[in-house]
């Protein structure tokens, strides 16, 4: 069996691996596999590095399912990085796996308040669908 991270390290010092289908695919497998702390390094390190959207989502999707590793301080600066408000509530659900409920209330009241700020538009169906999943999160003041 190949290694996925071996493979990824090789395939990024190419030139236009972000183009390659086989690069993405490998990273797709990157959340089903065990990462060691090496690993997670190389996928903190692509993550920062990458503009491609979906790989950046990738990484941190793969990242919120890592194990034993505290990646606190890589989730607060991902939710600090993203504009996308999937991509930010992925990085909050990273982040409550490490933080206290109040850090995590704290991000997500920011997360509301952007979620709030946005013209309603074509896309409030989608406003709608990240403002309910808040609310299960419990997140919401009971007011709205």
């Amino acid at each position: 069996m190949i290694n996925i991270i071996e493979e990824l390290k090789k395939m990024s010092q190419k030139r236009g691996f972000e183009n390659k289908d086989d690069f993405q695919q490998l990273l797709e497998r990157c959340k089903d596999i065990t990462l060691s702390n090496e690993d997670v390094e190389f996928l903190i390190e692509l993550y920062f590095k990458a503009k491609n959207l979906y790989f950046r989502n990738t990484i941190l999707k793969a990242l919120v399912f890592c194990e034993d590793i505290d990646l606190k301080e890589f989730f607060l600066k991902a939710f600090k990085k993203e504009r996308y408000l999937d991509m930010r509530l992925t990085a909050i659900r990273g982040y409550a796996k490490y933080a206290t409920e109040k850090e995590v209330e704290k991000l997500m009241s920011k997360f509301i308040e952007i979620l709030m700020k946005r013209p309603e538009s074509k896309n409030s169906a989608k406003k709608d669908k990240l403002y309910s999943r808040c609310k299960k999160l419990n997140s919401v003041p009971a007011s709205e």
